[in-house]
């Protein structure tokens, strides 16, 4: 969930809302965006995870670095009525290889980077956390999570900015939520962020905030 810095629910309550759904005829849809980062919290395949599920979103361009475009996944009449729906709404491409190669392309090369950036996304939690930053949630479950700085968010652009164009480093992404005392920034890990040891970010990052 990206709004809660990737808390998923745990096995239990899945397969309890599973339960729910069947009992009271409901379909359940997973819109997955980043569903290949599940498998390291759950300790199952992205197979036994999708099969709670009566149709599953995937999509192409987050964690593939594909161009753009998505997969819907579920039974066939689902499938093909939804088709009708995409065409009405306009996303009908005159071809769809572009997306469809570019996402062969990341499922190869990305999916299995995934651990990796999970794992380095928890120990960079730790080092942050180990500097009195405030974490959310407190142990990453995902390659991603969110970071509570207190400042309202144009004082903490400024101070980004300033250390970008000292130091060529970007200490942090621009704030996506404020409130009157603090805002949040979304630390997301990929190919680029494992360059760098944990303990760069968080010399980066203090020295930005002048802690």
């Amino acid at each position: 969930m990206r709004e809660l810095g990737g808390i998923m629910p745990d096995w239990q309550s899945l397969v309890a809302i599973r339960q729910w759904c069947n009992n009271n005829q409901v379909a359940m849809h997973m819109d997955g965006a980043r569903v290949w980062q599940t498998t390291l919290y759950y300790q199952r395949s992205l197979k036994e995870i999708a099969a709670l599920f009566d149709s599953v979103y995937a999509s192409f361009y987050k964690d593939l670095n594909g161009i753009f475009g998505a997969a819907l996944l579920g039974e066939q009449a689902l499938v093909e009525e939804a088709r009708i729906w995409a065409r009405r709404a306009g996303g009908n491409p005159v071809t769809l290889y572009p997306e469809a190669l570019a996402a062969r392309r990341g499922i190869a090369l990305m999916n299995k980077k995934m651990p990796q950036f999970i794992s380095y996304a928890i120990t960079l939690g730790q080092k942050l956390a180990a500097e009195s930053f405030e974490i959310i949630p407190e142990s990453p479950q995902a390659a991603m999570f969110h970071i509570k700085i207190n400042s309202d968010s144009q004082s903490l652009v400024n101070k980004l900015l300033d250390c970008a164009q000292r130091t060529g480093v970007m200490a942090l992404p621009l704030p996506r939520a404020e409130t009157e005392k603090h805002c949040i920034c979304e630390i997301s890990i990929g190919d680029q962020a494992v360059q760098y040891s944990p303990e760069f970010w968080a010399e980066h990052l203090k020295a930005c905030l002048g802690e």
